[in-house]
């Protein structure tokens, strides 16, 4: 899993009108960053992914989101995908 970061604060980030990312790896989720943003993303079973708020602005964002995606998978990949996701124990993320 890659942390995502938004790189507001660094100098190149105000150069251009786009976003920003910067790849890390979750080991380092737990480290400080100038970011005001950063997000965990992993997939929650066939076509879903979900996004872990490691830090943002204001109070804690303790629960995930959990975004539905157009499906990309074949019925077969879809059982498989839900059958390994139910023998998976759940992750929690430590947050600061």
């Amino acid at each position: 899993m890659k942390v995502w970061n938004a790189l507001s604060n660094w100098p190149c980030a105000h150069n251009h009108d786009g976003p920003a990312f910067v790849f890390r790896e979750s080991a380092v989720a737990d480290r400080p960053s100038a970011s005001p943003l950063r997000l965990a993303l992993r997939a929650a079973g066939a076509d879903r992914l979900r996004i872990d708020v490691v830090k943002r602005r204001g109070p804690p964002k303790v629960e995930p989101l959990v975004l539905d995606l157009p499906s990309a998978l074949s019925a077969a990949a879809k059982r498989r995908s839900a059958a390994a996701s139910a023998t998976r124990p759940a992750v929690r993320m430590a947050t600061a």
